[in-house]
């Protein structure tokens, strides 16, 4: 399949969180499609402020083994911009509306606090993708800068869409 096959309107519709995938790897000609197509992506002055690095294989084994580990033993997490800001009013009760759906549909209650902290766990096993991204930007870069790499990882997403690849 290439991105010629379908619509932008059929890759937004087709798009969801993925949370499950098989251990085949991409072939690379098709990842490098995908992210050459997610890089026509717009920014301010089209300085394309984004930085991407994939892992596969051992590097992503080694990623994942390392970030499993530091979430088991509890060590905090110390993230490189401020916390999201907590939701309120219709945000938070879409936020619990989703938290339910997702939790429900894997039978795990919301008193459920070890099936919550397993669920949440599989974030860090990266749901056993074959690939991992890591998208950044320069640290002096502000909000507007964030707003085209927002927009770049946006792009990604529907470019895996279009070329039938499941992401989250």
């Amino acid at each position: 399949m290439t991105a010629h096959d379908i619509s932008l309107a059929d890759a937004m519709i087709q798009r969801r969180s993925v949370r499950g995938f098989t251990d085949k790897p991409v072939p690379k000609e098709v990842l490098d499609a995908v992210f050459s197509l997610a890089q026509r992506s717009p920014s301010n002055c089209n300085i394309q402020p984004w930085k991407v690095w994939v892992a596969s294989g051992a590097v992503r084994d080694a990623l994942r083994e390392r970030m499993v580990e530091k979430v088991t033993q509890g060590v905090p997490f110390a993230p490189d911009y401020d916390s999201l800001p907590r939701f309120e009013g219709v945000y938070r009760e879409r936020q619990v509306d989703c938290a339910m759906a997702l939790y429900g549909s894997m039978g795990i209650a919301r008193e459920d606090r070890p099936g919550r902290q397993r669920a949440e766990l599989r974030n860090f096993e990266l749901f056993d993708a074959p690939h991992v991204a890591f998208i950044g930007m320069e640290r002096d870069f502000g909000v507007t800068v964030g707003l085209d790499v927002g927009m770049y990882v946006q792009s990604l997403l529907l470019s895996m869409s279009a070329y039938g690849l499941g992401a989250c």
